[in-house]
């Protein structure tokens, strides 16, 4: 069959030539997309993670939260008075794969951190049987939905008496107590003592 000849383009030739490239220029290609989604999907977990956090903080605002779970658990009012207002809410459920295993990851962390954050536990199910810090029962999930939690593993710093931080990601989480419980990491064979707990 004749070239198809358009002015000076020989398209048949091209097209033999684009056909010799073909592996390398479809390689390049199949490169430069892969890397373009791999871009899109980091920025879309970051603007989603962006957005739930301040979700987090504009429900927590709304429904007057931190006043809210103050004023329904006097227990727990007092534990925030004595951290100077300064705690953590770990919202875990221990029947969930991704919470036991922040639990596992966290839990050397957590003494050195909670002596500069009073740390509790936020179960909507009771299975733990051993409880290591504070418990706080939140069966109906109200504790969770003023604060604008609606999966665990999530915790919420509170620091002076405010919503500082909401953090929904296991390494989240993770990096948090990581920082700021690093200095003092639990010894093996030590035993997590128990400063309480907290019902409804």
């Amino acid at each position: 069959m004749d070239s198809k000849v358009i002015g000076n383009i020989d398209f048949k030739k091209n097209a033999g030539v684009a056909r010799r490239l073909h592996p390398m220029v479809r390689f390049i290609l199949d490169g430069v997309l892969f890397l373009l989604i791999c871009i899109s999907i980091l920025v879309s977990f970051t603007l989603i993670k962006h957005s739930m956090s301040r979700r987090g903080y504009k429900i927590a605002a709304e429904h007057g939260a931190v006043k809210k779970l103050m004023a329904s658990r006097p227990a727990v009012a007092q534990f925030a008075e004595e951290h100077d207002g300064n705690i953590v809410l770990l919202f875990l459920d221990f029947e969930c794969v991704r919470c036991a295993k922040a639990w596992r990851d966290i839990h050397e962390y957590l003494p050195a951190a909670s002596q500069r954050y009073g740390t509790a536990l936020v179960l909507s199910r009771t299975s733990i049987k051993d409880p290591v810090y504070n418990i706080i029962y939140d069966g109906d999930r109200g504790i969770s939905a003023d604060f604008g939690i609606s999966a665990e593993p999530s915790m919420v710093v509170i620091d002076g008496g405010e919503v500082a931080n909401v953090i929904d990601t296991n390494g989240g989480i993770v990096d948090w107590f990581r920082g700021n419980g690093g200095a003092g990491r639990q010894g093996p064979g030590e035993e997590v003592k128990s400063p309480g707990l907290f019902s409804k």
